[in-house]
Order: C-alpha cells, then structure tokens, then sequence
C-alpha cells in the first residue's frame, strides 16, 4: 500500500500544514461556535451534539436497490457493475445545480468499487485520525455505546472538516480507493457542457490553484496542464457531441489514478495523468468547496460506516 499521505497530503497544504492543523483544530472536531451549554465537547451546535449522540446515520440500507436522485430521471442503482470495471456502491448522490436560478443540469451519484471498502479502515484508524488533534479526540466526542461507534463519528466529524478532509480523501486515494461518478442529465445538452464542468471543476479545486503558484511543483503544474488538454481531447472523441436527457456519463477512478471515461456504454478514452483524476474527485469528496455538498456529505456518513 502506498504512503497514506498524498502528494497534497501533510507539509503540502500552505498554512495548512500538520502543525497547523493541530493548532487550528485545539480542541475542536468542527469548526463552529462552541454552544457554551456544552463547552467540554467542542461541538458546533445542539443540532451537531444531537446527531452525534445517537451515532452517524447510514445513507443506504443494505437491501435497498435503487434511489430517487431526481423525479426528472431514472432511478440511480445502488449497486452497479456494468459499465464500470470495478463492481461498486453508492455512497453519496445529489443535484448539481448552476447560476443564482438554481438550474438543475445533471443528477450525480458517487460510488466505491467493493473491493476496495476494506482499504478505508486501514487508511483511516483512530491513530492517522489522532494526529490532526492536539487534544484526544475520544475527549472531543459525546458519550456513545462503544469505541467503534465513538470512531465512526469522528470519521464522520473529520471528513465534514474543510481543514482537513482533503488530506483524509487524498489518503484513501494514494491507498488505492477507487471511486466512480455516475452524472445522468437532467436537460438535453452536449458532451462539450460536461467536458468543461469537468475542467471547471478541477480549475475551482483550492489545491490546483496552490499547485499552479508553488515554484517548486513546477513540474506537476505542467502535469495537471497538460491532463487538462487530455481530458478534453478523450471527449472531444465521440462521435457524438450530444447528451440527451436521462443519459449516462461515467468517470472511473482505474488503477495508478488514470480516470476512465464513459458515455452510455462506450468508453471514450482514457485519460493517464492521476492529477486530474484526484483533483476532480477532491471536487467531490472534500469539503472545502464542494461541488455538490448534498453528495459530499452522504458520501462522508458513507465512508464513516466503512471505518
């Protein structure tokens, strides 16, 4: 298994830094006004105690089969195999929405290849969870039934953390998690609309930004520049340039990070360079600046589940 902290993982995040975080995080698991009711457990608010206290919902249960993303689409499987190479499992889905309007543009679902499942509580135990916390977190956390209950919850807190979740997200990816995006259009649009979501998606990630104006990743600028234009010419491919209404675009997270393109059941291409498969799935999974925060967050519960 590779290192667990990623090329943006700890010492590569700016004032961001392990120590930083420690420091940031004195004592608190979120970031939010302490309710002085409840001073000794550093939660944000009653809302946040309560959920916690009774333990982190599951999103899906375990016989469900498919789940309504949107009334204007087909149901979501929660369960999918083909057209992915890895059989896989919802984890987080939602409606991405654009403008002040609100327009809905496309349903989004993000799955787990199964076997990958048992990487996510090697990658995040107690002791990795730890060392972002000057204090214990097993302080920080209400009273709950037993330790594994106990830490899920601080799963669930962390990965709900803007400062820190990126790190924990980046080490599920250098272990090998693979995930996988299934975008269903809600109107009728072009493949060239998707192509530049997935690019704006990527350009609006923070650690693009820090990774373009680092003089010392000079190298992995040119990289992610270049990913770019190969991430544009896998959909400049199709035959095709339209999307109708209720179709199916794939993105797969493959072995070494390379990020498989699907449209219905034809693969489009495959694009090689594994920054642009991370950053895009940071976009997803982080959240600082999520692109869809309802998916970022069942994908947090999700994920907290697997620990």
């Amino acid at each position: 298994m590779r290192s667990v902290i990623g090329r943006f993982g700890v010492g590569r995040f700016g004032k961001f830094g392990l120590n930083s975080i420690r420091r940031y995080s004195n004592g608190v698991i979120f970031q939010q006004k302490v309710v002085k009711s409840l001073p000794w457990y550093g939660i944000g608010t009653l809302a946040t105690f309560i959920g916690l206290a009774v333990g982190v919902t599951k999103v899906y249960s375990d016989d469900l089969e498919t789940v309504v993303v949107s009334s204007k689409v087909s149901p979501f499987p929660v369960h999918i195999k083909s057209p992915l190479i890895e059989s896989s499992t919802l984890i987080g889905h939602g409606i991405r929405e654009v403008s002040f309007l609100r327009m809905q543009v496309y349903a989004l679902g993000l799955y787990i290849a199964d076997s990958d499942k048992q990487l996510v509580s090697k990658v995040l135990h107690s002791k990795f969870l730890e060392s972002f916390y000057e204090k214990p977190i097993g302080e920080l956390t209400p009273p709950c039934e037993g330790d594994n209950e106990r830490h899920s919850i601080n799963v669930h807190s962390a990965l709900n953390d803007k400062n820190i979740s990126t790190i924990l997200i980046d080490s599920l990816l250098d272990a090998g998690v693979r995930f996988s995006a299934r975008i269903c259009a809600i109107r009728n649009t072009d493949l060239s609309h998707l192509r530049d979501g997935f690019v704006r998606t990527i350009c609006n990630n923070p650690n693009y930004s820090k990774l373009l104006h680092d003089p010392e990743r000079e190298a992995e600028a040119e990289r992610i520049v270049a990913g770019l234009d190969e991430l544009r010419a896998v959909f400049n491919s199709a035959p095709r340039g339209k999307t109708k209404k209720n179709e199916i675009v794939f993105v797969e997270l493959c072995q070494e990070g390379a990020l498989r393109v699907v449209a219905g059941t034809k693969e489009l291409g495959i694009v090689h360079e594994p920054l642009v498969g991370r950053l895009l799935f940071e976009g997803y999974l982080s959240a600082e600046k999520p692109l869809v925060p309802r998916v970022q967050q069942g994908c947090a519960e999700s994920l907290s589940h697997l620990v």
